[in-house]
């Protein structure tokens, strides 16, 4: 003869079919209320629901001895504290306790029986006064609340759980390895010690993890042009893997381009930014939908560049130095790749789009040169003569090889640092000699990082 504990799941089964679909709606009335609270929580990323499956039913019924406590099956379903589960999910293990906080101050006002509710819906109520976190059998900590729903209509209990994404992993797998596997297993110990082992692993993890959305956040709320900065290595990044890493596919050749990247970034933001036709978010959502367009198409490496109609460059710098690249385009690689590439992302008129790129290059240069000489208190037309001096002789230096890896952010700060270290050394502008220049020039091209 069958037990009578058998038929009394049998009838809580039943009994649970026969309610699942209040038991649904009152599961979605409970989520929805959480969700409505936290949704414009930074720390909150998600909430899930699920009602007592009838497997878990039929574990819990035996397990915690259902059939001895409550005698039927109608005051299982009233009483059972986890017939439906509510889980608040939140990025980190600390953000956790910010959550629980949130609710204490929410649920404020007293109910019965040691329930709590808040002033936006009497029918959810909270335990919310009692030790949190719980410790488990495991002996880890977890928000755990008991909660109720009560209305004239119905009268379900839940259990609400705060969980990180970290415990939320380790959770689900402690929960299937251990608190689920009944089966004797020789080497059990070893198991949990490396269960224990992996949650701490994933606790520092989760540390670290939160340092990098930090920094992260903080760039993003606080400072701009560090949130620019971060852009333009991402573009850098996307550059590389779609033009230089294609070229060293096809090619066979591997080329130290980073430096060149640096200078093609730097030129598309800059020209964008004195455009002033769109935000720098909005430029950065165009450049990476051109990149995404020109990774689908043919790449043509080390193609002869034919420039079309040059106009007249402004300045003789900008006439020497652009002189001096038509002249190497098609014999240097560096040169032919960094045109290819931006003529690629620009599209328009080459010989324009030649000329504004020169003309941003020479423009960095002086523009280095004057922000040093402009720290010291000297008399202007005396300042620009050094100013324009000292450029003559950095352009004497690049004009030598036209060594593309010149153009890095380090050089143009090492450019400037050394500016101020010469003008330091100047009693008077008016007694400064050529070799006074060439030392600067000397230096310049022995410091520079190639």
């Amino acid at each position: 003869m069958k037990l009578q504990v058998f038929d009394f799941i049998d009838e809580t089964l039943e009994q649970l079919s026969n309610q699942r679909s209040e038991i649904e709606h009152v599961a979605e009335l409970v989520q929805d209320f959480f969700l409505k609270i936290f949704e414009t929580d930074d720390k909150f990323l998600n909430i899930s629901k699920r009602v007592k499956s009838e497997d878990s039913l039929k574990e819990k019924i035996l397990r915690q001895n259902y059939f001895l406590r409550y005698r039927t099956p109608e005051t299982v379903i009233d009483k059972m504290a986890d017939l439906i589960g509510v889980r608040i999910e939140c990025r980190f293990i600390r953000d956790e306790s910010s959550i629980y906080e949130s609710l204490v101050s929410i649920f404020d006002l007293q109910a019965s029986e040691g329930y709590f509710h808040s002033r936006e819906d009497e029918c959810i109520q909270l335990r919310i006064r009692e030790t949190q976190p719980q410790k488990q059998h495991n002996g880890f900590e977890i928000y755990k609340i008991d909660g109720r729903y009560k209305s004239d209509e119905y009268n379900y209990h839940f259990e609400l759980q705060i969980k990180s994404f970290v415990n939320i992993f380790w959770g689900d797998i402690d929960h299937r390895i251990l608190y689920k596997n009944f089966s004797y297993v020789v080497t059990e110990d070893f198991i949990r010690e490396m269960m224990y082992s992996i949650k701490d692993n994933l606790e520092m993890v989760d540390t670290q993890l939160m340092v990098v959305y930090n920094h992260l956040y903080d760039i993003e709320k606080n400072d701009l042009e560090v949130t620019k900065t971060q852009l333009k290595k991402l573009v850098s990044k996307l550059i590389h893997d779609i033009f230089v890493m294609r070229f060293k596919a096809n090619t066979g050749i591997i080329l130290d381009f980073r430096k060149p990247i640096e200078l093609i970034v730097d030129y598309i933001f800059a020209k964008a930014h004195y455009a002033r036709e769109l935000e720098d978010s909005e430029y950065f959502v165009k450049l990476m939908n051109k990149i995404n367009q020109v990774s689908k198409e043919e790449l043509a490496f080390g193609d002869y560049i034919e420039l079309g109609q040059v106009d007249l460059m402004k300045g003789q710098f900008c006439e020497k130095f652009g002189k001096g690249i038509e002249s190497i385009m098609n014999l240097d690689l560096k040169w032919n790749l960094i045109l290819s590439i931006i003529f690629e992302l620009e599209g328009g008129d080459r010989g324009a789009e030649f000329i504004n790129f020169i003309e941003y290059i020479v423009f960095t240069i002086i523009y280095r040169v004057r922000t040093a000489v402009k720290k010291f208190e000297i008399d202007d037309r005396e300042a620009d003569i050094i100013i324009n001096k000292l450029t003559e002789e950095v352009f004497e230096y690049i004009c030598q090889e036209y060594n593309a890896d010149f153009f890095s952010l380090n050089n143009m700060r090492l450019l400037e640092k050394l500016v101020i270290e010469f003008m330091m050394e100047v009693d008077s502008p008016v007694y400064l000699r050529e070799k006074d220049y060439r030392r600067f020039r000397q230096r310049l091209a022995k410091e520079a990082e190639m």
